[in-house]
């Protein structure tokens, strides 16, 4: 190679480590001026932020301001939930049988409340769910009244829809009345059910859906505690006749349900079963 030609390779080369010192240079200079605009932008926020931190306590309060407890009728009651509360109302609704207080604490929370981390009804409202379906089962098929034109999947869809033991079983039992939840909707909404107890607005709001599950966990809770002989006497004693409604139990069954329940001792009947009184599941069909 000449020596003009060795000249010209080193003049460009030392021109392209110049541009590329200077570009570095530049991008140097403008992230920090970046980084510094950013900084300041923050410092500003910061002082005209308001802080998003609040004691625990206030916050528990708050919450149980803006949820209230939603009964049957759609109201919202403040009142001091003690320890026995909810064992009473169950007691009350179930004479004869004696709930655990911690068990029946867990029957009516629902998960949507703050103090579920404690335990909630979910479990229970699976056993109880499976339960019914049993029972309901074992029902239709020793029904006279079973025909080979009946759905047996969709007549027991319809006598055990969450809604609808929501609204007929579970409102009969005044769950509602006890029952710790949250429903999910804004506190305005809230007000304008509350101002109109009677409104069809309580299917949209929750209500039936979360007394559904409830009713669902006390017969989880009922089987678990007291066994599967008080839990088929509350099943054909309590709640299927409750379901005799149009849009729930089948017309065809409603005969043999109310049968079924005067064998057992009828609405009124003795739940706890006794020397006496062993041989009357067995022989209700």
């Amino acid at each position: 190679m000449s020596r003009p030609a060795r000249r010209l390779k080193l003049l460009l080369s030392l021109n392209s480590r110049a541009s590329l010192v200077a570009s570095k240079h530049v991008t140097r200079q403008y992230a920090q001026s970046a980084l510094k605009v950013r900084s300041d932008d923050c410092r500003t926020a910061s002082r005209t932020r308001t802080p998003t931190w609040r004691p625990r306590e206030e916050r528990v309060q708050e919450e149980q301001e803006e949820e209230g407890n939603f009964d049957s009728r759609g109201f919202w009651s403040k009142e001091v939930q003690c320890e026995t509360k909810f064992s009473d109302h169950l007691n009350g609704v179930f004479p004869g049988l004696q709930f655990p207080p911690e068990l029946a604490r867990r029957i009516l929370t629902h998960a949507s409340h703050q103090t579920a981390t404690n335990g909630h009804n979910a479990s229970l409202s699976f056993i109880g769910r499976r339960v019914l379906d049993s029972y309901l089962h074992l029902f239709l098929t020793s029904s006279s009244a079973l025909t080979p034109e009946h759905d047996l999947e969709d007549i027991a869809y319809r006598t055990l829809h969450t809604y609808a033991l929501g609204e007929h079983v579970g409102s009969k039992w005044g769950l509602g009345r006890s029952l710790r939840w949250v429903p999910a909707i804004a506190r305005e909404a809230r007000e304008q059910v509350k101002a109109q107890p009677d409104s069809p607005d309580l299917r949209k709001v929750g209500l039936y859906k979360v007394q559904g599950d409830a009713v669902t966990a006390v017969m989880g809770g009922i089987f678990f505690q007291f066994g599967g002989s008080v839990a088929h006497r509350v099943f054909h004693t309590r709640l299927l006749p409750c379901m005799l409604v149009k849009g729930a139990l089948h017309e065809a069954f409603h005969r043999d349900a109310l049968l079924a329940c005067d064998r057992m001792g009828g609405p009124e009947g003795r739940l706890a079963v006794n020397s006496s009184t062993k041989n009357v599941a067995e022989s209700a069909y």
